[in-house]
């Protein structure tokens, strides 16, 4: 399998982080050191360069889309201006334009991208609309007035002579909008086959909705080779996805939130899919579902919605999971994504936390269902933590299931030159220093307590 080193520099709160991802990577720190930060853009990296020609692919289908609209608006100017002109009540019936190039439009809306193959059926569709917008000009351009042609024509962009026939007005539209089509189908493959550096972050950016300045140092290397180069970015062969889970408040999340926060849109979807049945799995799955004492099951809710719902084993209690404790969500969510394949030896999963909502004795639970994931699926974990149980139980287990050598922890240090900064120390397999940080908690204590009154 593949191994990882993920690099960032002088960004927010980190002056320096070198991180080792090869099996379970830990960090720790106090609040505001930039874990968060860290798992955030990491996402943002590897699911661009895995998805970089669907990503380009999604962009110049909406630029279809947006033109196959126009065409949709020119069929309905011809048949406004015919029927003002003509007064026909044919042409008040007929919506058959306007129907077709919907139809076509929502075909579009479909596509998605396999391979290079994808793009030929987008322009399919796009031909096929062309045609439907010369069909309209064939049977209602001749009841317009002079006047009406030439408004329509200073609309499409037409540019022809007084007294211009019907085949030279159509040929005209018909090679504008194939040169249109052909220099956006040249710009996606140039794009797809140079994988240039400004496409990638252009298309990082408008995917995931990216509101803030990209740090100006930060490198991914896969096997030592880097990902993000000068001028290219190069395909990340060993990962096929990253799964950001800031919390787990986001598979039962309602309302608009849910829609416009991308990490909490990408779990929801995953979650809701339909069970795939992967074997290797099962015994996780069942592992979860003996702790929760039930099942986290989808079922459409009062307004036909799909949520997810707790079943108790004894099929008595069956509620949505939004009305569960915090911690049942926190192993339902590991269930469906084990259910439905996303957590495999192709996958970076990116938790902030998750011991936040346990009882301390299913923070070891989850500890050791991520040390086993890791073992037996080859499952990739960066999990930001700041429980004390949470770090011991993933560093015991890990020695007992032979994975320490993989497992690496990390504790963000205050700087020494730059105020609010952090440097993440490696401190390879051993958690000695973390709980040093975590012994200020007791001083405090100590302090604050009543033998310091």
């Amino acid at each position: 399998m593949s191994r990882y080193k993920y690099i960032m520099r002088d960004y927010h709160a980190i002056e320096n982080a070198e991180i080792e991802l090869d099996g379970i990577t830990v960090l720790s720190g106090v609040n505001g050191c930039g874990k968060s930060t860290l798992s955030r853009w990491l996402y943002y990296i590897v699911n661009g360069a895995v998805c970089f020609e669907k990503n380009l692919f999604a962009k110049y289908v909406d630029k279809v889309k947006e033109q196959v609209a126009n065409m949709s608006a020119i069929c309905q100017q011809i048949r406004q201006s015919a029927m003002g002109d003509a007064s026909s009540v044919d042409i008040e019936r007929d919506h058959s334009e306007m129907l077709a190039l919907k139809e076509l439009w929502m075909k579009l809306d479909q596509v998605r991208w396999v391979s290079e193959q994808s793009i030929g059926e987008v322009r399919d569709l796009f031909m096929r609309a062309m045609d439907v917008v010369l069909a309209c000009m064939q049977k209602w351009l001749g009841l317009m007035s002079c006047i009406s042609k030439s408004r329509l024509f200073a609309y499409m962009d037409v540019r022809i002579g007084k007294g211009a026939d019907l085949l030279s007005i159509q040929s005209v539209f018909r090679q504008n909008e194939t040169v249109w089509l052909e220099e956006e189908t040249n710009r996606l493959n140039n794009a797809i086959v140079g994988r240039d550096t400004e496409s990638f972050w252009e298309s990082v950016y408008k995917e995931y909705a990216i509101n803030e300045i990209a740090p100006r140092t930060i490198h991914v290397f896969e096997d030592e080779v880097p990902v993000l180069r000068k001028n290219t970015v190069l395909p990340i062969w060993g990962l096929k996805e990253a799964i950001y889970i800031d919390t787990p408040m986001a598979i039962a999340a309602g309302g608009v939130y849910y829609r416009t926060n991308v990490f909490w849109k990408a779990l929801r979807e995953m979650v809701l899919e339909e069970t795939k049945g992967n074997p290797d799995t099962r015994e996780f799955v069942q592992m979860i579902q003996d702790l929760l004492g039930g099942d986290a099951v989808v079922e459409e809710d009062i307004v036909a919605e799909r949520s997810l719902h707790y079943v108790s084993k004894d099929k008595k209690i069956n509620i949505g999971l939004d009305l569960t404790a915090t911690g049942f969500k926190t192993f339902a969510y590991m269930q469906r994504l084990l259910e439905n394949g996303h957590l495999n030896k192709n996958t970076l999963l990116l938790i902030d936390e998750p011991e936040a909502h346990l009882h301390p004795q299913w923070i070891v639970e989850f500890a050791r269902l991520l040390v086993l994931l890791n073992k037996k699926l080859g499952l990739k974990v960066l999990l930001a933590s700041h429980n004390p149980d949470m770090v011991a139980a993933i560093h015991d287990i890990a020695e007992k299931e032979g994975v320490l050598e993989t497992t690496w922890f990390y504790v963000a240090e205050p700087s020494q030159t730059s105020p609010h900064q952090f440097v993440y120390k490696n401190l390879g397999h051993e958690i000695a220093e973390i709980f040093k940080s975590f012994n200020i908690a007791l001083d405090r204590i100590k302090e604050y307590g009543s033998s310091g009154i």
